[in-house]
């Protein structure tokens, strides 16, 4: 990683060198090697590729500004996907160029692409990761693109489709740790010795899911979006020691029979977002480690006294509920820092701030306006960030 004295002295070559580029007429000689160099990174062999790279990082290498002028800025969107590349490029491996451009600017000194430890690169078609990719980052959280070739980066937790599995030598399968989109029945085989720490089940049949399930009954699996409908909760595996993020939506058993959920012990987020729920299953009392509750868009109608009991909840998500009146028992809840709501008018949410002000709380208010689906990325990122603060 290079150093912050380091960073501002590169900086203050990009100017020098701007500035003399602007007084000996060297501007147009640069111009032309920037459009050379797009033209370079559009080609459709893989190998000529790379040995273009190769000359582009030697220009970079003598000219640090070159970098500045053949990519402005990379930046991420909220889903931690890299945005802002050049419009320039088209090639069909202008996945690769991307990650290739944001090694090289973080190599150059961009301290807020060094500081990056979650990247999501599921947007990409396909991407041929190069050895010097991930040196000069602290990556702990990788996603995939949907079509990798050769080299994987050993991160601390890759996230991938269930299809690019196959695609994964069974060496690099066995040392690594995976969370999975799924989408058809598991592939038994690989499962031995493996850590499958993440399950998303959000898009695929109840029966596939628990066929998931079965195969990865002693995984330590942390992080699980159930699919819709689902009411089979005695058919399980008892994950109570690992399970830290639940994802539950339109699966209308969990009031009756929440003994599976409140036996995760270790569990510190659950997401009931747009489930059909109109009170909050008691079982979730019991979940004595819970930070983040989120049952938004749902038709929950009140706050249960027993919420009390969570001690380190910090953040609940109520916005679009059938709450009307204020929940008198929010300022009850010791820890809680983040209340997120949205009333069904304006001036209902004044009438809750005003309570709030005369309570004297220390709870920060979000108003949500817009609502989307939440993928389970998205709901672990939250998560893994939370952690960090």
């Amino acid at each position: 990683m290079i150093s912050a004295n380091a960073w501002l002295k590169n900086t203050n070559i990009f100017r020098e060198l701007s500035q003399s580029i602007k007084v000996k007429g060297m501007g147009n000689s640069i111009d032309k090697k920037i459009k050379r160099s797009l033209l370079a990174l559009n080609v459709s062999s893989l190998e000529r590729l790379f040995a273009n790279m190769n000359v582009i990082e030697g220009y970079i290498d003598k000219r640090p500004i070159f970098l500045d002028w053949l990519h402005s800025e990379i930046e991420m969107d909220d889903q931690f996907v890299p945005i802002g590349f050049s419009p320039e490029l088209t090639s069909q491996h202008r996945g690769s160029v991307k990650v290739w451009l944001l090694s090289m600017r973080a190599f150059w000194g961009d301290m807020r692409l060094q500081a990056l430890d979650v990247l999501n690169l599921s947007q990409f078609q396909e991407v041929n990761f190069r050895k010097t990719f991930g040196a000069p980052f602290d990556l702990q959280w990788l996603y995939l693109p949907k079509h990798v070739n050769g080299f994987i980066p050993e991160v601390s937790v890759c996230w991938i489709h269930q299809k690019q599995i196959l695609d994964i030598s069974e060496v690099r399968w066995l040392k690594g740790k995976w969370s999975i989109q799924i989408q058809d029945g598991p592939l038994v085989k690989l499962f031995q010795r493996t850590q499958v720490v993440g399950l998303d089940a959000s898009n695929v049949s109840v029966d596939v899911f628990l066929a998931w399930c079965l195969a990865l009954q002693d995984s330590p699996v942390q992080w699980v979006s159930f699919p819709k409908g689902f009411t089979q909760w005695d058919k399980l595996p008892d994950w109570s020691a690992s399970l830290e993020l639940v994802q539950v939506s339109d699966c209308p058993s969990l009031e009756a029979n929440g003994e599976w959920l409140g036996s995760m012990y270790k569990l510190r987020y659950l997401s009931l977002r747009g489930s059909k729920l109109t009170t909050l299953p008691s079982s979730i009392t019991r979940l004595t480690s819970l930070e983040l509750l989120d049952c938004s868009n749902s038709p929950i109608r009140e706050i249960p006294s027993w919420l009390e009991n969570l001690t380190k909840l910090t953040c609940l998500n109520v916005a679009s509920t059938a709450l009307d009146d204020y929940p008198k028992n929010i300022s009850k809840i010791v820890n809680l820092r983040q209340l997120i709501i949205r009333n069904h008018n304006a001036s209902r949410t004044v009438e809750w701030l005003k309570r709030m002000q005369l309570e004297n709380t220390n709870i920060k208010v979000e108003r949500v306006v817009n609502f989307h689906k939440l993928s389970l990325w998205m709901l672990c990122t939250q998560l893994y960030h939370s952690k960090s603060v």
